[in-house]
């Protein structure tokens, strides 16, 4: 198969099944979201909104969420009435309590939100059209749901998570430590991109908010293990 680009949803959909993959980044076929991942997207609209303009719905929480979930009905009504609204209700508290906390877009310099990403990794062995006079390279991209300004020499990458802090492909319900995270892909996608699209900057933290399961885990990184995950991509990109 062809590839151009590998995203973290990319690398864990072909990790976990080869043709649910080939389905997906292939033949462009994705599966609808389910009632899980609804519920999410409701979440992160909510908290995308807020960190975008955080003086504006001081006051309003309430009417922000409704407006969100709101909006993410439209796009799929009948996936919307099934949701277990005492989960959504248990999603909508902990965003809420979430804004209390220091990692709060109202306590942060936010950079940006939902910033989508497509850079190309110009290695040899990433090049798709090797001896060419204009080559193309396989790119990284993504879209990661907050970047904040610590201080003048620390970002912090933030995703938002509302599901289990469960270990990936485990049938286990063992928590996933931050050792854990640290052997997935997302994160270590995140920070290889944070370190490309911030080249000035000497830290970057990567930290995962469980809103319902634990709150905040910050993934440690540095530039040495930009070459242990440039290795794992080059294995999904042969293999691919």
């Amino acid at each position: 198969m062809d590839i151009s680009r590998v995203s973290p949803s990319a690398y864990d959909k072909y990790k976990f099944c080869e043709f649910s993959y080939f389905l997906a980044n292939i033949c462009r076929i994705e599966d609808p979201a389910g009632p899980s991942a609804m519920m999410g997207h409701i979440s992160h609209l909510f908290l995308e909104k807020l960190s975008q303009e955080p003086g504006k719905y001081d006051d309003d929480l309430e009417s922000l969420w409704k407006n969100c979930s709101k909006k993410i009905a439209e796009e799929n009504p009948d996936i919307f009435e099934k949701l277990d609204q005492k989960k959504l209700l248990k999603i909508q508290d902990a965003s809420f309590k979430f804004l209390d906390t220091e990692y709060s877009c109202f306590n942060r310099e936010v950079l940006s939100t939902e910033k989508y990403y497509r850079i190309p990794l110009k290695y040899p062995e990433f090049c798709l059209n090797y001896g060419q006079p204009n080559p193309q390279y396989l790119s990284l991209t993504g879209k990661i749901d907050r970047i904040d300004k610590i201080d003048e020499e620390t970002i912090e990458i933030i995703d938002y998570k509302t599901g289990r802090r469960a270990k990936f492909m485990s049938n286990q319900k063992e928590k996933s430590s931050a050792e854990d995270m640290k052997q997935t892909i997302q994160p270590r996608l995140y920070y290889w991109a944070g370190y490309m699209m911030y080249p000035y900057t000497k830290n970057i933290k990567v930290t995962f908010i469980y809103l319902t399961d634990g709150g905040p885990y910050t993934i440690d990184f540095n530039e040495n293990d930009i070459l242990d995950t440039k290795e794992k991509i080059f294995e999904f990109y042969t293999e691919v």
